[in-house]
């Protein structure tokens, strides 16, 4: 379910008195915060003696019990009538045009399970989630950001019917534990290596999206005798020039996302609407994106540190250029494809990754934006399952 928000508005009678009353509800914020089901409180303070105060809470449950019926509660607001006087009636529950519902525990389907399953696995002191099933040469899928193992959910079945396919959760996404470090790509290329030790893996078909694809490329640069295909989807190299699309306006996330500490502070308490947002953005309006999806990203982001986690991966491109810098002059023998979304990075994931290995073939998805697994899972599967076809582990 969805928070519960309240909405207060109180009247002061002149600055001084205002000023007073927002200094009183600093000083209430902490007990506050300490409260069962608190999710965050905002003030708003206007040019007029009117100040706006948002509540967030777990439920009206959760609200009743710390504020309505708790005595200690009642007497802070009782001593905050000295400075101004909360208008009647407004003091009341309200609603958001949101999706309010979680994802089925069956998602994305009771049929996806029946073909495959989730497991945990020990990675770096970590217990890292793996869904997979199917037989054959295996592949191993990596996510990127706002991404669980679920971005491929519609290509896994198709896969598996050729393939093992394999599917983690990066470390801090989805079901798979994790903190604020370890987002350099060369340690979560790491990280999948070891989920492959564990699963008895050794050459594998790579495939990654997105940040994913980032990681991918540094399995198969820092491993190269394990790699057997590399498959990039809406991926980009650090420090690899590529032409202008023209309208990079949109992609304003790349240095918010990099900054410290400015991030966290504006989307704590507000994670979900933040997806919702971005999701906004790089998903095409008549795709096969459904509200499930949506549910399922906003599940798996709101989740505390999953969304901050995912900063990192930001954060992380100092030294991404560092380790990249010393792989890109020996270019990659293996075959590699390289997708991109013809509303997105289009032919840029392909001039990026043939400035980095020596037989890279590859174009564009049509009708999809970045999140191409999820929008045309036929216009990605397809070259995909071509591609992996034409160069077998030997």
């Amino acid at each position: 379910m969805s928070d519960t928000l309240f909405y207060n508005i109180w009247r002061t009678k002149n600055a001084a008195d205002k000023a007073r009353l927002v200094d009183a509800m600093r000083l209430e914020a902490p007990n506050l915060a300490a409260k069962p089901g608190f999710r965050s409180l905002t003030v708003l303070v206007g040019e007029d003696d009117r100040v706006v105060v948002e509540g967030r809470w777990a439920s009206r449950a959760a609200f009743d019990s710390s504020v309505t019926d708790d005595a200690k509660a009642q007497e802070s607001r009782r001593s905050m009538e000295a400075f101004g006087q909360p208008e009647p009636a407004l003091f009341t529950e309200a609603f958001r045009v949101l999706p309010a519902q979680g994802t089925s525990a069956d998602y994305p389907s009771k049929s996806f399970w029946n073909g495959f399953s989730r497991s945990h696995v020990n990675v770096n002191g970590l217990k890292l989630s793996v869904v997979a099933g199917g037989e054959g040469e295996p592949i191993l899928l990596i996510p990127g950001f706002l991404e669980t193992w679920a971005v491929w959910h519609r290509l896994m079945p198709k896969l598996a019917q050729r393939y093992r396919v394999i599917a983690p959760d990066l470390r801090g996404f989805g079901d798979s534990e994790g903190g604020g470090k370890g987002y350099d790509k060369k340690t979560l290329a790491a990280d999948m290596a070891t989920v492959l030790d564990a699963l008895g893996v050794d050459r594998v078909h790579v495939v990654g999206h997105d940040f994913g694809g980032q990681i991918a490329y540094a399995l198969a640069a820092g491993a190269r005798e394990r790699v057997a295909t590399l498959t990039v989807i809406e991926s980009l190299l650090p420090g690899i020039e590529v032409k202008s699309r023209g309208d990079e306006g949109r992609f304003w996330i790349l240095g918010f996302h990099s900054a410290p500490v400015v991030p966290e502070l504006l989307t704590i308490g507000r994670e979900r609407d933040y997806v919702h947002a971005l999701w906004d953005i790089f998903v095409e309006p008549d795709s096969e994106v459904t509200l499930e999806d949506r549910l399922e990203v906003e599940r798996a982001f709101a989740r505390p540190g999953s969304l901050a986690a995912g900063f990192e991966l930001y954060r992380a491109k100092p030294q991404d250029l560092a380790d990249f810098g010393l792989q890109y002059a020996n270019k990659l023998s293996i075959p590699v494809l390289a997708l991109g979304g013809q509303h997105c990075f289009e032919l840029r994931v392909i001039e990026s990754f043939r400035q980095v290995a020596n037989d890279v073939s590859g174009g564009i998805i049509e009708g999809a934006s970045h999140f191409t697994p999820l929008e045309r899972s036929e216009g990605t599967a397809a070259p995909m399952l071509d591609f992996i076809g034409r160069h077998p582990i030997t």
